[in-house]
């Protein structure tokens, strides 16, 4: 409950800087304009794709609710806990029980990092959807890309869009979509793995 906090955003940290250092920023290039255009339309559309099939809102009753309480926590009191009865002391409202969620705590904590910056707000939980469900449409278009082409990478990002569960994590509440980022990146890590005669001369084969 007091570390969880703490733990969490040291593993983000941690995890940002790992990537920073097996990035091949030597291969960086700036895409061309058409690249970018052809892929920010093919992400725009899939995110169309996803909020046409589902408004954002409530969907489950209580997940939804314990995973805005955690995040509400973390932002106020940097504690993973969700309240479940608040007494009213004058005017101020004081958490008098809860219980700490079983739920990974990796999407509230995205969520308190936005009430952070923004204030504490209810559409905050559905702007982290959105927010991750550009950057994974991203990915996946990028993955695909590099791998097969310009038509892959579109063809990918509408695949994606196009699955009911995709639909659902998008418009709600949920931890689902954060989930859904790993295999993207791991197909980008790919491209940071050395040549195989590299790995032989620093020693990993």
């Amino acid at each position: 409950r007091y570390l969880g906090y703490y733990c969490t955003a040291s593993a983000f940290a941690g995890l940002l800087y790992y990537a920073w250092k097996i990035c091949p920023r030597d291969r960086w290039t700036w895409p061309s304009p058409t690249l970018c255009l052809f892929g920010g339309l093919s992400v725009a559309l899939g995110l169309w794709i996803n909020f046409i099939h589902s408004d954002p809102g409530f969907k489950i009753a209580m997940d939804e609710y314990v995973l805005a309480s955690t995040a509400r926590s973390l932002h106020e009191n940097r504690e993973v806990f969700s309240v479940t009865r608040i007494l009213n002391e004058g005017n101020h409202f004081r958490p008098s029980e809860g219980y700490v969620d079983k739920r990974p705590w990796s999407y509230p904590f995205l969520v308190s990092i936005l009430h952070d910056l923004r204030g504490y707000q209810l559409r905050h939980s559905f702007d982290v959807n959105t927010l991750l469900a550009a950057g994974f449409l991203t990915l996946s278009f990028i993955s695909s890309y590099r791998m097969f082409g310009l038509w892959a990478g579109a063809l990918s990002v509408l695949l994606w869009s196009t699955l009911p569960p995709a639909h659902a994590q998008c418009g709600w509440r949920g931890d689902g979509i954060v989930g859904t980022w790993p295999p993207r990146a791991a197909d980008l890590c790919l491209w940071a793995i050395p040549p195989k005669t590299q790995c032989r001369r620093r020693g990993f084969d």
